[in-house]
Order: C-alpha cells, then structure tokens, then sequence
C-alpha cells in the first residue's frame, strides 16, 4: 500500500482535540481510515521523520513528512484510550505504567506497518 496511515496519528491527533470516540485500529478497515478526513495519511516514501519523546506531561507523537517540495509537521499528545485506561487501572496499573504500554503498542504498530526504509526514520526517546 506504501502508506503511513495516520490511524494511530489521527487517533492521537483526534484524542488531542477532545475526541472521544476510540476506535480499534489494529483491527480497522484501512480504506475506511483513509477516506476519514480526521486522519492524516502520508506515503511511506513522504515521511521524514516520526519522533516519539517523553516529556513531564507526558508522551509526544510528530509527524514530518514532505508532500510537493513543502514539509509538514503534526504533533500530538498521546492519550490511551479511556476503556483502555479504566481496565488496566482496575488491575492496579499506574497511569505512567498505562501510558508506556500504550505508547509500546504504537510503536510495535508503526514497526509491523512501515517498510524498512521508513523504519530507519523512527525516533522513540522513552
């Protein structure tokens, strides 16, 4: 397919602006998620970077990428989805504990997902 799917970019991006709506993108229609104007995508071939960094308030997700000769750049805060939150809490995970497996799981998601050479433009500073 040769794309970056914004899914989980777009899911931060959409957390950030007070979406509530969580939706499981492991398991969602790609197609689906590309006609989503609420989502970004990119060609892998597009994408110039992709920084995850931990910061005090959390986890950072940004997007570089050049489309036409003009760079982009969207950054997002990472927010796990609330059922995701309220199950684990119920297990006794602290909310850092939650937010590092989440961020793990994007990470293991963009791995699976982007081909080799897009690969060696992921940055995870956690």
């Amino acid at each position: 397919m040769g794309y970056l799917l914004g899914g989980i970019g777009g899911a931060i991006v959409a957390s950030s602006l007070g979406s509530n709506k969580d939706i499981d993108y492991a398991n969602a229609d790609v197609e689906e998620l590309r006609k989503d104007e609420k989502n970004i995508s990119v060609r892998h071939s597009k994408l110039t970077r992709l920084v995850m960094k931990k910061g005090l308030s959390g986890y950072t997700l940004r997007m570089e990428y050049d489309i036409q000769d003009k760079g982009y750049k969207v950054s997002a805060k990472v927010v796990p989805p609330s059922e995701l939150v309220k199950q684990r809490k119920s297990e006794g995970a602290t909310h850092g504990e939650i937010e590092a497996e989440y961020v793990e799981k994007i990470r293991q998601a963009f791995e699976m997902a982007m081909p080799p050479e897009a690969k060696q433009k992921m940055e995870w500073m956690v």
